[in-house]
């Protein structure tokens, strides 16, 4: 018997044969809008066509193995087949959902799936089912990281740092290329209008004005090493991660002055090569620097590193 769906008034036309999938959807074959996958109350659960990579809009043959996976044959374009895991918890997009080269990270901000990538960020768009560019973002050159930071979505890339406002990327912090990347933001825990970005000669700062934008705000004196990410501990000093085989603190005496920073160096695990570089971060609290040599944590009462012998 026939039933009311949401493919009223949007399907074409239907094709011989369908399928009912082991969990009790159905799956429709079309001529020339690829396959829609309807639950038993006939709403849309799935289109796939082209744009979820489907080789064509019209199936020849629609086969459901034993093992709930889906085949469709192609024979119009060369007996070219697709195999369909419609059981299958993971989903994969690559460029033909307009991700383009070289996605990197992802984010959920504000209900939505923020990617970066080589060239510029992307937004998920639900009703195109495909990855669209955030406008202003075209020329961003590899993006290091998506954070929010207090109900703000900032990217740090190659050439500095850009914040979501109203739909577009909207420099912060711009420099020629390569002069000086950001590599990772870091929002002060005493002071939510201020965050930390680490660039290739040092740390930049970066204010929050009364309109929700953010400006740059100077640097931190005192440091020019390429810093790669930081910690902010318990204490609020701040540690730095840098390309050398060491680790630095920051102190700030005349809080919320930055004039007075204390810079301190903090050598991981003396002999090991110049070449080597650490990471520091925190796990439940602990103060942890980890290299390819292992792992080294804090003691705060010997105010050095001491190698975690568990690895």
């Amino acid at each position: 018997r026939s039933f009311s769906t949401e493919l009223d008034g949007i399907l074409t036309s239907l094709s011989w044969p369908g399928a009912v999938l082991p969990d009790g959807n159905f799956a429709l074959n079309t001529l020339g809008q690829g396959i829609f996958i309807i639950d038993s109350q006939g709403k849309i659960i799935h289109q796939l066509d082209h744009r979820t990579g489907l080789q064509g809009p019209s199936i020849e043959t629609l086969y459901l193995d034993s093992y709930g996976t889906l085949w469709a044959l192609f024979s119009l374009l060369g007996n070219k087949i697709n195999r369909i895991e419609t059981s299958s918890p993971f989903t994969s997009y690559d460029h033909s959902h307009g991700l383009g080269e070289f996605p990197s990270l992802s984010i959920e901000f504000q209900d939505t799936l923020y990617v970066g990538k080589g060239l510029g960020f992307a937004y998920w768009d639900q009703a195109q089912h495909s990855f669209q560019t955030v406008p202003g973002s075209e020329s961003i050159e590899d993006v290091y990281q998506l954070r929010e930071i207090n109900g703000q979505l900032l990217l740090a890339g190659y050439i500095g740092v850009y914040q979501l406002q109203n739909g577009r990327a909207v420099p912060v912090l711009k420099r020629a290329t390569g002069s000086s990347d950001i590599q990772f933001l870091h929002p002060a825990a005493r002071d939510k209008n201020l965050v930390f970005a680490a660039a290739s000669n040092g740390i930049e700062l970066l204010r929050r004005d009364n309109s929700s934008l953010w400006q740059p705000a100077g640097r931190i004196k005192g440091i020019d090493k390429f810093v790669q990410n930081m910690v902010e501990d318990e204490h609020h000093h701040l540690w730095l991660s840098t390309d050398e085989a060491v680790v630095y603190r920051l102190s700030f005496p005349d809080w919320p002055s930055l004039e007075s920073t204390v810079v301190e160096t903090f050598e991981i695990a003396p002999g090991l090569s110049s070449d080597t570089s650490f990471w520091v971060s925190s796990v439940n609290g602990q103060l942890v620097s980890s290299s390819d040599h292992g792992l080294f944590v804090w003691d705060e009462t010997a105010q050095s590193f001491q190698r975690d012998l568990r690895f």
